[in-house]
């Protein structure tokens, strides 16, 4: 009966400590889930501060990281384009050909890359 009690306990207490570190774990994903947060936001800041060319600079970077990231995923860059075209539109912003087409921006990448 006390071996058994001892098992147990020797049990809670590994469970406990895989808890602990699993919570950890979770809390630095939180802080990288933040931290993109609040980079995303840089744009908005110096638009809503009046310095629009720093603004414009800085959404043409996001926009261009989302690209990026969402390149390989099915309908990841239609995704991005729909969400940020708009918004270069009422800003007025001219950008490349292959920054405003799917299928140009595919081409631009393969031409720099090559095929993957």
């Amino acid at each position: 009966m006390e071996i058994l009690i001892a098992l147990i306990s020797l049990a809670a207490s590994v469970l406990s400590i895989i808890l602990f570190f699993k919570l950890w774990k979770a809390c630095d994903d939180i802080k990288s889930i933040n931290s993109k947060f609040k980079k995303d936001t840089t744009a908005f800041s110096y638009l809503l501060a009046g310095d629009l060319d720093k603004g414009i600079e800085a959404l043409k970077i996001e926009y261009v990281e989302k690209l990026i990231a969402q390149y390989y995923l099915p309908n990841g860059i239609k995704n991005v384009m729909d969400k940020y075209l708009p918004t270069f539109k009422r800003l007025g912003v001219d950008l490349p050909e292959h920054l405003t087409d799917e299928q140009k921006l595919q081409e631009h990448v393969k031409s720099l890359i090559g095929e993957i």
